[in-house]
Protein backbone atom coordinates (compact mmCIF):
# COMPACT_ATOMS: atom_id res chain seq x y z
CA UNK A 1 0.00 0.00 0.00
CA UNK A 2 3.03 2.44 0.95
CA UNK A 3 4.22 1.47 -2.71
CA UNK A 4 0.79 2.60 -4.23
CA UNK A 5 1.09 5.45 -2.52
CA UNK A 6 4.93 6.77 -2.96
CA UNK A 7 3.99 5.92 -6.74
CA UNK A 8 1.06 8.37 -6.99
CA UNK A 9 2.82 11.26 -5.04
CA UNK A 10 5.86 10.58 -7.30
CA UNK A 11 3.16 10.60 -10.59
CA UNK A 12 0.87 12.87 -9.57
CA UNK A 13 1.66 15.92 -12.30
CA UNK A 14 1.13 13.16 -15.00
CA UNK A 15 -2.19 12.25 -13.54
CA UNK A 16 -3.53 15.59 -13.18
CA UNK A 17 -1.99 16.16 -16.87
CA UNK A 18 -4.07 12.98 -18.07
CA UNK A 19 -7.05 14.39 -16.35
CA UNK A 20 -7.62 17.55 -17.33
CA UNK A 21 -6.53 16.71 -20.98
CA UNK A 22 -9.28 13.84 -20.60
CA UNK A 23 -11.73 16.24 -19.57
CA UNK A 24 -11.34 18.59 -22.19
CA UNK A 25 -11.01 15.48 -25.05
CA UNK A 26 -14.59 14.20 -23.42
CA UNK A 27 -16.44 17.40 -23.77
CA UNK A 28 -14.87 17.96 -27.20
CA UNK A 29 -17.12 15.12 -28.32
CA UNK A 30 -20.67 16.36 -27.17
CA UNK A 31 -19.92 19.09 -30.10
CA UNK A 32 -21.66 18.97 -33.26
CA UNK A 33 -20.24 21.26 -35.85
CA UNK A 34 -22.22 23.46 -37.88
CA UNK A 35 -21.75 23.60 -41.12
CA UNK A 36 -18.59 26.40 -41.70
CA UNK A 37 -16.04 24.54 -39.60
CA UNK A 38 -13.32 22.26 -40.75
CA UNK A 39 -14.18 19.19 -38.78
CA UNK A 40 -18.07 19.46 -40.55
CA UNK A 41 -16.00 19.13 -43.41
CA UNK A 42 -13.90 16.30 -41.66
CA UNK A 43 -17.02 14.22 -41.43
CA UNK A 44 -18.16 14.70 -44.97
CA UNK A 45 -14.68 13.18 -46.11
CA UNK A 46 -15.56 10.70 -43.33
CA UNK A 47 -18.37 9.74 -45.46
CA UNK A 48 -17.24 9.99 -49.34
CA UNK A 49 -14.19 7.19 -47.89
CA UNK A 50 -17.28 5.22 -47.17
CA UNK A 51 -18.48 4.90 -50.93
CA UNK A 52 -15.13 5.14 -52.15
CA UNK A 53 -13.73 1.51 -54.41
CA UNK A 54 -10.24 1.18 -52.96
CA UNK A 55 -8.62 2.27 -55.69
CA UNK A 56 -10.13 5.95 -55.49
CA UNK A 57 -9.62 4.97 -51.28
CA UNK A 58 -6.07 4.74 -51.90
CA UNK A 59 -5.88 8.00 -53.76
CA UNK A 60 -7.97 10.05 -51.50
CA UNK A 61 -5.87 8.66 -48.31
CA UNK A 62 -2.51 9.63 -49.91
CA UNK A 63 -3.49 12.39 -52.38
CA UNK A 64 -3.66 15.23 -49.67
CA UNK A 65 0.07 14.17 -48.25
CA UNK A 66 -1.57 14.26 -45.33
CA UNK A 67 -1.45 10.67 -44.47
CA UNK A 68 -1.53 10.52 -40.58
CA UNK A 69 -4.67 12.70 -40.63
CA UNK A 70 -6.12 11.08 -43.85
CA UNK A 71 -5.51 7.27 -42.15
CA UNK A 72 -6.54 8.63 -39.01
CA UNK A 73 -10.20 9.58 -40.81
CA UNK A 74 -10.58 6.20 -42.64
CA UNK A 75 -10.27 4.59 -39.34
CA UNK A 76 -13.24 6.41 -37.76
CA UNK A 77 -15.29 5.80 -40.72
CA UNK A 78 -14.88 1.89 -40.06
CA UNK A 79 -15.47 2.41 -36.68
CA UNK A 80 -18.68 5.16 -37.80
CA UNK A 81 -18.64 6.92 -34.53
CA UNK A 82 -17.83 10.58 -35.64
CA UNK A 83 -17.66 11.91 -32.17
CA UNK A 84 -14.44 9.62 -31.65
CA UNK A 85 -12.82 12.51 -33.71
CA UNK A 86 -12.09 15.05 -32.37
CA UNK A 87 -11.72 13.02 -28.68
CA UNK A 88 -7.86 12.02 -29.82
CA UNK A 89 -6.83 14.75 -31.23
CA UNK A 90 -7.93 17.28 -28.29
CA UNK A 91 -6.70 14.92 -25.65
CA UNK A 92 -3.14 15.15 -27.28
CA UNK A 93 -3.51 19.14 -27.48
CA UNK A 94 -3.56 19.54 -23.98
CA UNK A 95 -1.51 17.09 -22.88
CA UNK A 96 1.77 17.94 -25.08
CA UNK A 97 0.81 21.54 -23.97
CA UNK A 98 0.39 21.05 -20.16
CA UNK A 99 3.25 18.10 -19.79
CA UNK A 100 5.64 21.13 -21.27
CA UNK A 101 4.80 23.38 -18.49
CA UNK A 102 4.80 21.05 -15.87
CA UNK A 103 7.98 19.34 -16.60
CA UNK A 104 9.45 22.28 -17.39
CA UNK A 105 8.57 23.99 -13.75
CA UNK A 106 9.55 21.21 -12.16
CA UNK A 107 13.34 21.58 -12.83
CA UNK A 108 13.24 25.64 -12.23
CA UNK A 109 11.59 26.02 -9.63
CA UNK A 110 8.11 27.25 -11.06
CA UNK A 111 5.08 27.29 -8.21
CA UNK A 112 2.35 25.55 -9.30
CA UNK A 113 -0.10 28.54 -9.02
CA UNK A 114 1.82 30.19 -12.02
CA UNK A 115 1.77 26.54 -14.23
CA UNK A 116 -2.37 26.70 -13.31
CA UNK A 117 -2.15 30.65 -14.72
CA UNK A 118 0.20 29.64 -17.82
CA UNK A 119 -2.41 27.10 -18.86
CA UNK A 120 -5.71 29.13 -18.22
CA UNK A 121 -3.93 31.99 -20.20
CA UNK A 122 -3.20 29.69 -22.88
CA UNK A 123 -6.90 28.08 -23.05
CA UNK A 124 -8.15 31.37 -22.86
CA UNK A 125 -5.85 32.95 -26.16
CA UNK A 126 -5.86 29.79 -28.10
CA UNK A 127 -9.45 29.14 -28.70
CA UNK A 128 -11.15 25.76 -27.93
CA UNK A 129 -13.61 25.82 -30.70
CA UNK A 130 -10.41 25.79 -33.04
CA UNK A 131 -8.44 23.16 -31.28
CA UNK A 132 -11.55 20.74 -31.46
CA UNK A 133 -12.85 22.47 -35.03
CA UNK A 134 -9.61 22.88 -36.83
CA UNK A 135 -7.52 20.01 -35.01
CA UNK A 136 -5.53 19.05 -38.26
CA UNK A 137 -3.42 22.19 -37.58
CA UNK A 138 -3.65 22.67 -33.94
CA UNK A 139 -2.47 18.79 -33.69
CA UNK A 140 0.50 19.36 -36.10
CA UNK A 141 1.60 22.78 -33.72
CA UNK A 142 1.64 21.28 -30.35
CA UNK A 143 3.53 18.18 -31.67
CA UNK A 144 6.07 20.24 -33.72
CA UNK A 145 6.26 22.15 -30.79
CA UNK A 146 6.95 19.74 -28.09
CA UNK A 147 9.74 18.37 -30.35
CA UNK A 148 11.44 21.82 -29.85
CA UNK A 149 11.17 21.44 -26.23
CA UNK A 150 12.82 17.91 -26.40
CA UNK A 151 15.25 19.42 -28.54
CA UNK A 152 16.18 22.85 -27.65
CA UNK A 153 15.29 23.31 -24.03
CA UNK A 154 14.93 20.04 -22.51
CA UNK A 155 18.39 18.69 -24.71
CA UNK A 156 17.65 15.27 -25.14
CA UNK A 157 20.78 12.92 -26.52
CA UNK A 158 18.36 10.64 -28.89
CA UNK A 159 17.66 13.10 -31.67
CA UNK A 160 15.93 10.56 -33.64
CA UNK A 161 12.73 11.14 -31.94
CA UNK A 162 12.86 14.49 -32.61
CA UNK A 163 12.93 14.55 -36.19
CA UNK A 164 10.03 11.73 -36.45
CA UNK A 165 8.31 14.21 -34.43
CA UNK A 166 8.95 16.93 -36.92
CA UNK A 167 8.06 15.15 -39.91
CA UNK A 168 4.63 13.82 -38.07
CA UNK A 169 3.66 16.63 -37.52
CA UNK A 170 3.94 17.73 -41.17
CA UNK A 171 1.71 14.73 -42.63
CA UNK A 172 -0.69 15.95 -39.81
CA UNK A 173 -0.98 18.93 -41.81
CA UNK A 174 0.56 20.64 -44.32
CA UNK A 175 1.30 23.89 -42.31
CA UNK A 176 4.02 22.13 -40.52
CA UNK A 177 6.27 22.49 -43.52
CA UNK A 178 6.82 26.39 -43.36
CA UNK A 179 7.64 24.97 -39.50
CA UNK A 180 10.60 22.44 -40.63
CA UNK A 181 11.60 24.95 -43.00
CA UNK A 182 12.61 27.78 -40.79
CA UNK A 183 13.80 25.08 -38.60
CA UNK A 184 16.41 23.71 -41.41
CA UNK A 185 17.05 27.55 -41.63
CA UNK A 186 17.68 27.68 -38.01
CA UNK A 187 20.34 24.86 -38.26
CA UNK A 188 22.83 26.82 -40.95
CA UNK A 189 25.75 28.39 -39.66
CA UNK A 190 26.67 31.12 -42.35
CA UNK A 191 24.81 33.66 -40.80
CA UNK A 192 24.71 35.47 -44.27
CA UNK A 193 23.15 32.70 -46.08
CA UNK A 194 20.30 32.70 -43.09
CA UNK A 195 19.78 36.14 -43.20
CA UNK A 196 19.11 36.62 -46.81
CA UNK A 197 16.78 32.82 -46.72
CA UNK A 198 14.61 34.75 -44.31
CA UNK A 199 14.46 37.76 -45.91
CA UNK A 200 13.69 35.92 -48.91
CA UNK A 201 10.28 34.37 -47.16
CA UNK A 202 9.35 37.85 -45.69
CA UNK A 203 9.44 39.15 -49.38
CA UNK A 204 7.22 36.52 -50.53
CA UNK A 205 4.42 37.82 -48.23
CA UNK A 206 5.09 41.31 -49.76
CA UNK A 207 5.39 40.04 -53.09
CA UNK A 208 3.25 36.73 -52.96
CA UNK A 209 3.04 36.34 -56.92
CA UNK A 210 6.84 35.67 -56.29
CA UNK A 211 5.52 32.26 -55.97
CA UNK A 212 2.11 31.66 -56.33
CA UNK A 213 2.89 31.90 -60.22
CA UNK A 214 5.77 29.10 -60.40
CA UNK A 215 3.82 26.69 -57.69
CA UNK A 216 0.60 26.71 -59.96
CA UNK A 217 2.90 25.44 -62.48
CA UNK A 218 3.90 22.33 -60.17
CA UNK A 219 2.28 19.16 -61.58
CA UNK A 220 3.34 16.33 -59.00
CA UNK A 221 0.52 15.02 -56.56
CA UNK A 222 2.29 15.63 -53.08
CA UNK A 223 4.17 18.75 -53.89
CA UNK A 224 1.35 20.28 -55.78
CA UNK A 225 -1.26 19.65 -52.80
CA UNK A 226 1.31 21.32 -50.17
CA UNK A 227 1.96 24.43 -52.89
CA UNK A 228 -1.98 24.92 -53.13
CA UNK A 229 -2.16 24.96 -49.46
CA UNK A 230 0.34 27.67 -49.80
CA UNK A 231 -0.94 29.53 -52.52
CA UNK A 232 -4.30 29.43 -50.85
CA UNK A 233 -2.74 31.17 -47.86
CA UNK A 234 -1.73 33.83 -49.62
CA UNK A 235 -4.36 34.68 -52.37
CA UNK A 236 -6.22 37.61 -51.94
CA UNK A 237 -9.12 36.31 -50.91
CA UNK A 238 -7.61 35.32 -47.76
CA UNK A 239 -7.06 38.96 -47.05
CA UNK A 240 -9.10 40.23 -44.04
CA UNK A 241 -10.39 43.95 -43.45
CA UNK A 242 -9.32 44.97 -39.92
CA UNK A 243 -12.04 44.42 -37.03
CA UNK A 244 -12.20 44.25 -33.15
CA UNK A 245 -11.48 40.43 -33.25
CA UNK A 246 -9.02 40.70 -35.61
CA UNK A 247 -7.09 43.95 -34.03
CA UNK A 248 -6.95 41.93 -30.99
CA UNK A 249 -4.98 38.91 -32.59
CA UNK A 250 -2.57 41.84 -34.09
CA UNK A 251 -2.16 42.81 -30.29
CA UNK A 252 -1.57 39.42 -29.36
CA UNK A 253 1.40 38.69 -31.41
CA UNK A 254 2.88 42.36 -30.55
CA UNK A 255 2.05 41.20 -26.85
CA UNK A 256 4.07 38.04 -27.56
CA UNK A 257 6.89 39.08 -29.15
CA UNK A 258 6.78 41.73 -26.35
CA UNK A 259 7.05 38.85 -23.68
CA UNK A 260 9.98 37.46 -25.99
CA UNK A 261 11.72 40.42 -25.32
CA UNK A 262 11.41 41.12 -21.84
CA UNK A 263 12.58 37.45 -20.85
CA UNK A 264 15.40 37.56 -23.05
CA UNK A 265 16.81 41.27 -21.97
CA UNK A 266 15.23 41.74 -18.68
CA UNK A 267 15.58 37.73 -17.10
CA UNK A 268 18.62 36.72 -18.96
CA UNK A 269 17.07 34.04 -21.01
CA UNK A 270 18.88 34.92 -24.03
CA UNK A 271 22.15 32.67 -23.06
CA UNK A 272 19.39 29.99 -21.63
CA UNK A 273 17.21 29.87 -24.95
CA UNK A 274 19.67 30.69 -27.28
CA UNK A 275 19.06 28.01 -29.87
CA UNK A 276 15.50 28.04 -29.49
CA UNK A 277 15.28 32.16 -29.60
CA UNK A 278 17.30 31.12 -33.08
CA UNK A 279 13.94 29.40 -34.33
CA UNK A 280 11.15 31.59 -32.57
CA UNK A 281 12.41 35.34 -33.13
CA UNK A 282 12.32 34.67 -37.42
CA UNK A 283 8.93 33.05 -36.94
CA UNK A 284 7.81 35.92 -34.68
CA UNK A 285 8.44 38.41 -37.61
CA UNK A 286 7.65 36.37 -40.31
CA UNK A 287 3.85 35.50 -38.03
CA UNK A 288 4.23 39.91 -38.21
CA UNK A 289 4.67 39.91 -41.70
CA UNK A 290 1.61 37.39 -41.99
CA UNK A 291 -0.90 39.70 -40.88
CA UNK A 292 -3.21 41.04 -44.07
CA UNK A 293 -3.32 37.06 -44.68
CA UNK A 294 -6.19 35.99 -42.59
CA UNK A 295 -5.89 32.29 -42.24
CA UNK A 296 -1.99 32.36 -42.18
CA UNK A 297 -1.59 34.95 -39.55
CA UNK A 298 -4.49 33.24 -37.49
CA UNK A 299 -2.90 29.64 -37.39
CA UNK A 300 0.90 31.15 -36.78
CA UNK A 301 -0.18 33.52 -34.32
CA UNK A 302 -1.64 30.36 -32.37
CA UNK A 303 1.66 29.05 -32.72
CA UNK A 304 3.51 31.31 -31.41
CA UNK A 305 1.13 31.76 -28.03
CA UNK A 306 2.23 27.80 -27.39
CA UNK A 307 5.79 28.40 -28.37
CA UNK A 308 6.12 31.14 -25.80
CA UNK A 309 4.32 29.21 -23.40
CA UNK A 310 7.43 29.00 -21.71
CA UNK A 311 8.66 32.12 -21.61
CA UNK A 312 5.18 33.28 -20.32
CA UNK A 313 5.49 30.51 -17.61
CA UNK A 314 9.01 32.34 -16.53
CA UNK A 315 7.50 36.18 -16.92
CA UNK A 316 4.58 35.22 -14.41
CA UNK A 317 7.14 33.72 -12.13
CA UNK A 318 9.54 36.30 -11.77
CA UNK A 319 9.80 38.03 -8.17
CA UNK A 320 10.03 41.57 -9.24
CA UNK A 321 9.08 45.23 -8.45
CA UNK A 322 5.73 45.01 -6.71
CA UNK A 323 4.48 48.28 -9.80
CA UNK A 324 6.13 46.14 -12.38
CA UNK A 325 4.93 42.35 -11.11
CA UNK A 326 1.07 44.65 -10.58
CA UNK A 327 1.45 45.60 -14.92
CA UNK A 328 2.54 42.37 -16.12
CA UNK A 329 -0.50 40.87 -14.46
CA UNK A 330 -2.78 43.03 -15.24
CA UNK A 331 -2.23 42.83 -19.11
CA UNK A 332 -2.21 39.15 -18.33
CA UNK A 333 -5.32 39.18 -16.38
CA UNK A 334 -6.82 41.63 -19.69
CA UNK A 335 -5.99 39.09 -22.14
CA UNK A 336 -7.38 35.82 -20.01
CA UNK A 337 -10.43 37.85 -19.25
CA UNK A 338 -10.82 38.81 -22.95
CA UNK A 339 -10.02 35.45 -24.60
CA UNK A 340 -12.26 33.96 -22.42
CA UNK A 341 -15.58 36.57 -23.06
CA UNK A 342 -15.03 35.91 -26.66
CA UNK A 343 -15.21 32.45 -26.21
CA UNK A 344 -18.51 32.63 -24.01
CA UNK A 345 -20.61 32.27 -26.97
CA UNK A 346 -18.96 29.81 -28.73
CA UNK A 347 -19.06 27.53 -25.97
CA UNK A 348 -23.43 28.68 -25.72
CA UNK A 349 -23.69 27.64 -29.09
CA UNK A 350 -21.79 24.51 -28.48
CA UNK A 351 -23.57 22.79 -25.55
CA UNK A 352 -26.28 25.44 -24.94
Amino acid sequence: MNKVIEHIKAHVSIYIIVFVSLLLALLACFWIPKAGYDLREYYNWIDKMKTFNRSDLIKFIFGRGEYVTMLYFYLISLIGKYQILQFLPTFIFYFLTLYILVDYSKSNNVHYIHIVSAFALLFALVEYIYVIGCFRYTLAFSIFIFSLYLEYIKRIKNKKWCVFLYLLSCFVHNSAFILLMFYFINSIRIKKVKYCLIGAILLILIVPEIITVPLHLLQLDFVGNVAYKFVGYLSKWQQQSINLQYTYRIIQIFTVFGVNLYFDLKMNGKEKFCNYNGYIYPLLIFTIFSIPYYTLFMRFNDFMLLASSIKILEVLNKKDRKIKRIIILMIFLLFFITGIRIQIPVFKSMFG
